[in-house]
């Protein structure tokens, strides 16, 4: 995945980076009449080239790391909700007459679903909290 941006700030092996999201129109905003405004994300890259401030450069990210993410951040959750609708019913129908199978269904993927995104977090903060700079500047364009 790759995608081109503004050095704003060097320090050291590290650039902050100031890139556009692309908007889904594709960039073609006034034939798309869709009112988007594109906006502007920072992020940290590790600056293999020595880009200064204010040059433009070309940024990447290895693919199967965004995956990956994408994974975690999409099917985890949904996994979470399936697998504890499917307990909770499990469990309410070995309780009592089983007529609150559904109930104990819904609340258990509910609460699964809820620890899911505590996962999440802890996982997303465990990466940032790693220092691991997973984007790079991979060439200089200007």
């Amino acid at each position: 995945m790759e995608n081109i941006g503004i050095v704003k700030k060097t320090e050291g092996n590290e650039a902050v980076v100031e890139i556009q999201r692309t908007s889904a129109c594709g960039e073609s905003c006034a034939s798309c009449k869709g009112g988007c405004i594109p906006t502007k994300n920072y992020v940290e890259a590790l600056n293999l080239p020595k880009a200064k401030k204010g040059q433009r450069v070309k940024i990447e990210l290895q693919t199967k790391k965004v995956l990956n993410a994408a994974i975690i951040m999409y099917l985890m959750p949904l996994l979470s909700i399936f697998i504890g609708v499917l307990l909770g019913i499990w469990a309410g129908g070995n309780m009592g007459d089983g007529s609150n199978q559904e109930a104990v269904g819904i609340a258990t993927g509910l609460a699964f679903l809820g620890l899911s995104f505590v996962g999440i977090r802890i996982w997303d903060r465990s990466r940032k909290n790693s220092k691991k700079v997973e984007i790079v500047i991979s060439k200089i364009i200007e």
